[in-house]
């Protein structure tokens, strides 16, 4: 080394001591022309470097010369490297997704950036599939490289992949050499950005975590295209354009379990192929794990697949193969989570029903609406949660089903929010029949509610309400009881039946209410049981079985005589009343309802008082008590529309002109049914309607109009078969087999004929004949729920 200069090596090494240091600066000072022709100008910082000497500053110090071994350099230099990896001979389905992916912009566009486009998706939707597969039909448009890094955002047992790391994968696959990659990150990222300038590649990004992992990562042509893929959305990864990957259609995932397993196996039952395809709810993975667990067992059936993955407590074991589990796709996407944002996923998971709104959440979650609202968004970027419409959020089945396999180590929080939930259900049930169904019969053993304080619903809102929520609050039915919440359980039950009733889900009444009877039995409550008992025997008439109706019946007028309750009793002689015409036993039947009717109006229980009359006016008519069934008909029709009840004044009317027909009051019959099926259109109640076509069938047959007549039965008979009502159907099949026999009948080209009338016993057929009202199959008004 030529004297007058000085080495980094031994002027700023660390072990140099700091006299040392300034004898060879001193001894610098007068050295040369240049010196003292510059002195002047170096001074300042000749001083400045002397002070840093004189305190050992460590900024003199040099590095240590540290090379990375951990990453053999490879070079390419002179081709396009292409590191993708293979594509998947069997892809099935996502034909609008690859479309909108290959149709990107070119990359000799007028753009000043690369285009990025953000796949994102829940754990096992097929994300990786789908980039890579858009990638190797792109290749060739992007010919300076094709790059694939998996950044190991959501890996089991790894963390996720380093900026260092990433950036030293992507500068080796480009041909710069390991011993040529910087050190430092800030280096790395510029040499990247060099490397990259003025290249048109493509780059995935797989499995990111996040948005701060991507960023550095872009490269710096225009002529780039990036595909990302990530479990959660990143909105806020600037210029990125958001592909949110849903499930697969049915068909495509029929079509994929065929091309995994085997087009004969599928063929050989097309049934279970649809069935796994449920039940694997339409995820690419499950489907793929399926039909790997059928391959490695040629033995099995599909159907026996399916059979093992009904049960929900064993789904999540039976989808796993090898290396690929649902659950542990799942659980990435769990633990990623913070431990706030884990609560709120296994509390809101404890929802039984199809979907909810942010008050559920809020009552689930112990929270406001807005934090709520949070909550739920979250849960939806990661996706862990689902929106399928506004404001209605819901848990795929398969990620429900992992959610209830998680510990119960929260046992007392999860009860405080089932009870929680069960408590706000009761009050939006309680607004919903206040606006509904006013009259009903207010109990003291209904639970705490805020309904009374809470703004009322208009009628409109609450069948909105109800059409949303019936099958959901069903659901939580079930929850209440099996949390021990046997007055809740009792009393969504008695709530949700008024509109079960009304809407015909006959089948979800009847269980319903006797899952009632046994909470209320548990709880131990007299009056409780009293009330279960009584719509029990609603929905046991509904379901025809007549003689366990009665039996409840009875048993709830006998409990209502012991509590000296006569509201109940009143309301157990109604249901009596009904269930005894049913059963042809009507001198008995009016027996009951006169009594009721009378206790009803003691009690200025105008609602109840009207709905028994109208049951009265049906036994009285069909006993050939006409002048009599007229009286208790009109005065039911006048209470019913005072009380504002459509529907008890609907059912009242079809009775009343029952009653004038067999009096030959023609026009009165056809004033009832014309102002009963006006009344008919906004309550969307199907038996109602055909009950009153039914009727005007039978009033227009009589006016010797029989083509219309013909055409009422018909769209009688259609929405009595469209909902189930067993009675319904066989009236109108009666009145169009009577119409079928009268004379002078002419149909129009396509009409329909019921060839023989249906007899089905004393429920439908009147008891003896009396003139032309022989053989008319009628029922009366169903009793409501308490």
């Amino acid at each position: 080394m030529p004297s007058g200069k000085c080495s980094a090596a031994t002027c700023c090494s660390p072990s140099t001591a700091p006299d040392a240091r300034l004898r060879r600066w001193r001894s610098t000072r007068g050295c040369g022309p240049r010196w003292r022709r510059n002195s002047a100008s170096t001074r300042p910082k000749l001083a400045a470097l002397y002070e840093q000497i004189l305190r050992a500053d460590p900024e003199l110090d040099a590095p240590p010369l540290v090379r990375d071994t951990t990453e053999p350099p490879f070079a390419v230099t002179g081709t396009a490297p292409c590191t993708l990896p293979y594509d998947l001979a069997d892809f099935t389905g996502r034909h609008e997704e690859i479309q909108r992916l290959v149709t990107a912009p070119s990359p000799t566009d007028d753009r000043t950036s690369p285009h990025i486009v953000l796949v994102d998706g829940m754990g096992g939707s097929g994300k990786t599939a789908l980039a890579v597969h858009a990638a190797h039909r792109l290749a060739d448009t992007y010919p300076d490289g094709q790059l694939y890094v998996d950044l190991r955002g959501f890996t089991p047992g790894e963390e996720p992949l380093s900026l260092a790391t990433a950036l030293g994968v992507l500068l080796r696959a480009m041909g710069v050499a390991g011993k040529s990659v910087p050190d430092d990150v800030l280096s790395r990222v510029a040499l990247w950005r060099v490397t990259s300038a003025h290249r048109r590649l493509l780059l995935v990004l797989d499995n990111a975590i996040d948005a701060a992992q991507i960023r550095p990562l872009l490269p710096a042509s225009p002529g780039s295209l990036v595909l990302i893929t990530s479990r959660v959305r990143l909105p806020e990864l600037e210029g990125a354009e958001g592909l949110s990957l849903g499930l697969l259609s049915e068909e495509d995932s029929v079509e994929m379990v065929r091309s995994n397993l085997g087009a004969d196996r599928v063929t050989a039952d097309p049934d279970a192929a649809a069935r796994l395809v449920q039940l694997c709810g339409r995820l690419p993975l499950a489907l793929r794990v399926s039909a790997a667990r059928l391959r490695k067992r040629p033995h099995w059936t599909l159907r026996h697949l399916t059979e093992r993955l009904g049960d929900d407590s064993r789904i999540m074991g039976e989808l796993e193969s090898g290396d690929r589990s649902v659950a542990t796709a799942l659980r990435m996407s769990y633990d990623a989570m913070k431990p706030e944002h884990r609560i709120h996923f296994r509390l809101l998971s404890l929802y039984p029903g199809v979907d909810f709104a942010v008050p559920v959440a809020a009552a689930l979650l112990d929270t406001d609406p807005h934090s709520a609202e949070r909550a739920l968004e979250y849960l939806l970027d990661v996706h862990l949660l689902q929106e399928l419409e506004f404001g209605r959020y819901s848990f795929h089945d398969l990620v429900h089903s992992f959610a209830r396999a998680l510990p119960a180590e929260d046992a007392p929080q999860r009860s405080a929010a089932v009870r929680r939930l069960a408590a706000r259900l009761v009050t939006d049930l309680e607004r919903a029949c206040d606006a509904l169904f006013p009259g009903r019969v207010r109990y003291g053993c209904a639970p705490p509610t805020e309904a009374a304080t809470a703004p009322a619903l208009r009628p409109e809102e609450a069948q909105r309400w109800f059409a949303q929520e019936w099958r959901n609050v069903v659901a939580v039915v079930h929850l209440a009881d099996q949390h021990g919440l046997h007055r809740h359980a009792a009393w969504l039950s008695r709530g949700v039946g008024f509109h079960l009733h009304a809407q015909n889900h006959f089948s979800d009444f009847e269980h319903t209410a006797r899952l009632a009877v046994d909470s209320a039995r548990k709880e131990g409550d007299p009056e409780l049981l009293c009330v279960s008992l009584i719509n029990q025997a609603v929905a046991q008439w509904q379901r025809d079985l007549f003689q366990e109706g009665i039996a409840s019946s009875e048993e709830a007028l006998e409990i209502a005589a012991t509590l000296e309750d006569r509201r109940a009793e009143a309301a157990c002689l109604s249901r009596l009343g009904v269930l005894c015409t049913s059963v042809g036993r009507l001198r008995e039947a009016v027996g009951y309802l006169v009594r009721a009717s009378e206790a009803h109006r003691a009690l200025v229980s105008a609602r109840e008082e009207a709905q028994a009359l109208a049951n009265l006016c049906f036994a009285r008519e069909r006993l050939g008590r006409l002048p009599e069934a007229v009286q208790a008909g009109r005065r039911a029709a006048v209470l019913a529309r005072d009380n504002g009840d459509a529907g008890i004044e609907v059912t009242a009317l079809a009775n009343l002109s029952l009653a004038h027909l067999g009096l030959e009051r023609l026009d009165d019959a056809a004033e009832c049914l014309n102002r009963a099926r006006a009344l008919c259109e906004p309550l969307r109640a199907p038996a109602l309607t055909s009950l009153v076509l039914c009727n005007l069938a039978e009033a227009e047959l009589r006016a010797g109009r029989p083509d219309r007549a013909h055409e009422h039965g018909v769209n009688a008979l259609d929405l009595a078969r469209g909902h189930g009502s067993q009675a319904r159907q066989a009236a109108a099949e009666n009145v169009l087999g009577r119409i079928d026999s009268a004379p002078r009948l002419r149909l129009r080209p396509g009409s329909r004929l019921v060839a023989t009338p249906r007899s089905i016993g004393p429920r439908y057929e009147c008891p003896g004949c009396h003139g032309a009202q022989c053989g008319r199959a009628r029922r009366s008004r169903v009793p409501e729920p308490r």
